[in-house]
């Protein structure tokens, strides 16, 4: 009897035991714990702002405005008159008029070398005079294409030294390469056939008065890497074309449009330019 009731007891002791048994076990285990990844915060730096350009006030954007170093860079551009240009005894610029042609640019004086910016105020200034009163046209141009003017006056030059300035805004897209130019051919209520006579010039400048209302953008005007000089296509005129930029590496043609086969082929523009003497009256000019 003893031993039957022991059995139950024995059971119930046991039961309990592994249930402490396996509740302690649990207890003494640390949960695992997972840390979330925490998403790190991307800042962007402002984009850096474009350098400004130097802007230089009163700076003369001519070279050799008052010819005392020769007549270099000045130069004419003659349609259908004639002309010479040399430094006087008094270091002033001496335009030779032999005849006048039929246009305004029969006989252009000029210089290229700057440009304009658009928004900017610029002041043009310069003495003259001549043997024989007569107008002539001053003028900042596009120089290619349709060569529109930017800014152009009409003074008429006496046979008094005289000291002109104009002030202008440049309100078309910034040129880099534009024309300065004196047009002396046939003006408006001109005599075509005026007699042989000279126009002296001194002093020259072209200065950046005001750069506060410059606009600051990419629309700028194109200058193609191969302009042509099309003023000046007659027969008899003289061809130029103007070579710079990626168009030096270019190969280049000139070809007679009477013949299919070019007067001369070139790998590369700069590559023996003198043979194109060969050619007659067309030459190219080549800017780096």
């Amino acid at each position: 009897m003893k031993n039957n009731r022991l059995k139950p007891l024995l059971a119930i002791t046991l039961s309990s035991a592994l249930a402490v048994s396996s509740i302690g076990c649990g207890a003494s285990e640390t949960p695992e714990t997972r840390e979330e990844p925490v998403a790190q915060e991307t800042v962007e730096e402002p984009p850096a702002e474009p350098e400004e350009e130097t802007v230089e006030l009163g700076v003369n954007l001519f070279t050799n405005g008052d010819f005392n170093s020769g007549t270099a860079p000045w130069d004419t551009y003659c349609f259908d008159g004639e002309s010479f240009i040399s430094q006087n005894k008094n270091s002033e610029l001496d335009v030779a008029i032999f005849k006048l042609g039929s246009v305004d640019y029969g006989v252009q004086l000029f210089q290229d070398g700057f440009k304009l910016d658009e928004g900017c105020k610029y002041k043009l200034a310069f003495d003259a005079y001549s043997d024989v009163e007569r107008p002539i046209q001053v003028r900042f141009q596009l120089n290619g294409g349709d060569y529109h003017a930017y800014y152009q006056e009409e003074p008429v030059i006496t046979t008094e030294k005289t000291h002109y300035e104009y002030d202008f805004t440049m309100s078309e897209p910034s040129d880099p390469a534009p024309r300065f130019c004196i047009n002396m051919g046939v003006m408006e209520g001109m005599d075509p056939n005026l007699a042989e006579h000279h126009i002296c010039f001194d002093d020259f400048s072209l200065t950046l008065e005001d750069a506060k209302g410059k606009v600051s953008n990419n629309n700028t005007t194109e200058i193609p890497d191969i302009a042509v000089n099309q003023i000046g296509y007659l027969p008899s005129a003289l061809k130029t074309a103007t070579i710079k930029g990626t168009g030096l590496n270019q190969t280049a043609k000139l070809i007679d449009e009477k013949q299919a086969n070019p007067f001369l082929k070139l790998k590369s523009a700069v590559e023996k330019i003198m043979q194109i003497q060969k050619i007659g009256k067309l030459f190219l000019i080549l800017q780096r």
